[in-house]
């Protein structure tokens, strides 16, 4: 009867470590399963984040963008079409002798340039050629001949 008593005994405990260690790797898989389910959590808050700042940037970029296009094409308008204040200022300096026969002469061509060469200025802006000195050489060296720019452009000659 002792033995069987603790025989008993023995697989009393052995079931109480057998549950003991049931209940440990229930509580570990649980604490494993927060542990994951937080790390998830903060993955998503710090993706959330860095997309909001590749966003922030990408319209940042844009507004630079669109900032930098509008200059280019004030520039182009400057060019293509000068203001009749910029006329008067070479007349002015013609008739009031402060600058050279020369120098007026040269800063009318250089109007007379621009007016005749502004629809093909534009046309290359809006082909995406936007360096607006480098077309009004390659215009002036080619007479207007708009194709023959285009090609130099694409040529990178």
């Amino acid at each position: 009867q002792q033995q069987q008593q603790q025989q008993q005994q023995q697989q009393q405990q052995q079931q109480k470590q057998q549950q003991t260690k049931e209940a440990e790797k229930i509580a570990r898989d649980e604490a494993v399963k927060r542990v994951r389910e937080e790390t998830a959590r903060r993955v998503r808050q710090d993706t959330e984040r860095r997309l909001n700042q590749i966003t922030e940037a990408k319209v940042a970029l844009e507004e630079e963008k669109e900032k930098k296009r509008q200059e280019t094409e004030q520039q182009t308008q400057q060019i293509a079409f000068p203001s009749t204040k910029q006329t008067q200022n070479v007349q002015n300096n013609n008739n009031n002798q402060t600058c050279t026969v020369e120098e007026a002469i040269v800063q009318t061509k250089l109007i007379e340039l621009k007016n005749r060469y502004g629809s093909q200025l534009r046309s290359l802006y809006s082909m995406g050629y936007t360096d607006i000195e480098r077309n009004f050489k390659l215009l002036v060296s080619f007479n207007g001949q708009i194709e023959r720019v285009v090609e130099i452009l694409i040529n990178g000659d």
